[in-house]
């Protein structure tokens, strides 16, 4: 079976991927296997296929052309063909679907936060980090907003 628009399966992946690389959420991603599978998709999709436009992934979420122009690039290249692309996408998922949920938001979520000063949070909606440390004075976090779900 042919998928008629392959960007409806890959493109959320991909910038679910892209999100988690440069997010907060950065660190439980990027020490899994689905890391790996994102740049090797990544670097399959720009040398193997042609799909030049998937350097511009990272900025696909504040520029809806970009966005567009990776789906159209993604349809018009034959990745049914090529079961790789299948298999590092299920990968990139599978982690995806694996980390803690991230679904409700939280005033703050971290493993450690440690501050030699003092810890001042203000007008804060949600954070999620490993660790916040600051270790030569005081942190200060004002007006936080909730990120694009």
């Amino acid at each position: 079976m042919v998928l008629a628009m392959i960007s409806t399966f890959l493109f959320p992946i991909l910038s679910a991927g892209a999100e988690l690389m440069v997010g907060a959420a950065a660190g439980a991603f990027a020490k899994s296997a689905g890391a790996d599978a994102f740049k090797a998709l990544k670097k399959r999709l720009r040398e193997d296929h042609d799909v030049a436009s998937i350097d511009l992934l990272e900025q696909a979420g504040e520029k809806p052309a970009y966005a567009e122009a990776i789906k159209a690039d993604l349809d018009a290249a034959n990745l049914e063909a090529d079961p790789e692309v299948k298999r590092l996408a299920e990968t990139i998922l599978a982690v995806i679907e694996a980390l803690p949920d991230r679904k409700h938001p939280v005033a703050l979520e971290a493993e450690e936060i440690r501050a030699r000063g003092n810890q001042i949070f203000r007008g804060v909606d949600g954070i999620r980090a490993e660790k916040i440390v600051s270790d030569t004075g005081d942190q200060t976090f004002e007006n936080i907003k909730l990120g694009k779900t």
